[in-house]
């Protein structure tokens, strides 16, 4: 019996196992292998695309991801499998000859019986490694049927996704165009109908990245479908109302505050996401639109920078978010996004 094998091939196998159990099954998040994977190929995908989030390669990264990440637990659970049987050199027989099966004749033993091909020519011998054949047929089922039960919630989040974006968008594509669009008659009593729903839908979508991290990798290359600049919009269409519209003119703190409650959970689920950036949101907005509307504004005080600063955490996690979707703050601000500008 060669214990190195078999305690390495125990240790990737139960690993694998308990990876795969905790990604699938946990609403807290994922695995390390799972999370590294998901990570480390959204984050080469997005250098190799230059930083660029209007690459339309981006678009498929998430698909391909959950394709890797079934694969690498197939291929570990695989390798570890063909280690614990390595460990005794009888544990596989031909079925014909009952010779001892060599290194290679394992390793296809195990790969046909985790796939419950069931082909025959090499069977276990023993009582246990019969029973650890059935074991890994019907860890080879669970694989195939978890994988399929995965990814169709994920399918699913990725619509709710893009169905945050376009409703944000309806109001507007900038944070000045939303404000202008629910103005009405002195005061801002239209955008509070929306903010409840608004505030439920991120919620829901808050809590589906939690459970399933490799939605992050699920992106959009086209402006007006992505979840992350249409709640950075919306979320600093609300700074401009909190720090330059009046209260009496404005929606009530109840509906207000619930909201940048749930955006602010919604930055920080992802804040683990992000990459170290020194890159701060120093753009400020321009107030031309509301005031040539005639839209009565709280006096600017000299120093706008200083005004902004109170909300400074949050507007740089929202500055983090889009540039790891290769975005910038300003995009926020652009009515006509410019896929070439990235600057």
């Amino acid at each position: 019996m060669n214990y190195f094998y078999l305690i390495s091939g125990i240790l990737l196998y139960t690993g694998t196992l308990c990876d795969l159990a905790f990604t699938t099954f946990s609403s807290s998040g994922a695995g390390y292998l799972t999370e590294g994977i998901t990570k480390g190929m959204w984050r080469a995908s997005l250098r190799l695309c230059g930083g660029d989030g209007s690459k339309k390669m981006l678009e498929y990264v998430g698909i391909f991801t959950i394709g890797t990440i079934v694969f690498v637990w197939f291929l570990c659970i695989w390798v570890g499998s063909t280690l614990i049987i390595l460990s005794d050199p009888a544990s596989v027989i031909d079925s014909s000859t009952y010779a001892k099966a060599g290194p290679i004749e394992k390793l296809y033993f195990i790969g046909y019986t985790l796939t419950t091909m069931g082909n025959g020519d090499f069977k276990a011998s023993g009582h246990i490694w019969q029973l650890f054949s059935v074991f890994l047929s019907f860890s080879g089922f669970m694989l195939i049927t978890t994988a399929v039960t995965y990814m169709l919630p994920v399918l699913s989040a990725d619509i709710l996704k893009k169905k945050i974006s376009k409703k944000i968008f309806i109001l507007g594509s900038t944070p000045q165009e939303l404000l202008l669009n629910t103005y009405d008659k002195g005061n801002f009593n239209q955008l509070e109908k929306y903010l409840p729903d608004l505030t439920d839908i991120i919620i829901t979508h808050s809590q589906q990245l939690l459970a399933y991290p490799v939605l992050y990798s699920f992106h959009s290359a086209n402006v007006y479908k992505s979840a992350a600049i249409s709640i950075a919009v919306l979320d600093e269409a609300l700074t401009i109302l909190l720090l330059h519209i009046p209260e009496e003119n404005r929606p009530g703190n109840l509906a207000i505050m619930p909201l940048r409650k749930a955006i602010m959970d919604y930055l920080k689920i992802l804040d683990h996401n992000f990459t170290k950036s020194s890159d701060t949101a120093k753009v400020l907005p321009t107030l031309g639109m509301l005031q040539e509307a005639g839209i009565g504004l709280i006096k600017e005080e000299a120093d706008r920078k200083k005004l902004y600063d109170q909300f400074a955490r949050r507007r740089e996690l929202i500055s983090k978010l889009l540039q790891n979707e290769g975005w910038k703050f300003k995009h926020i601000y652009l009515p006509k996004f410019d896929s070439g500008e990235n600057a």
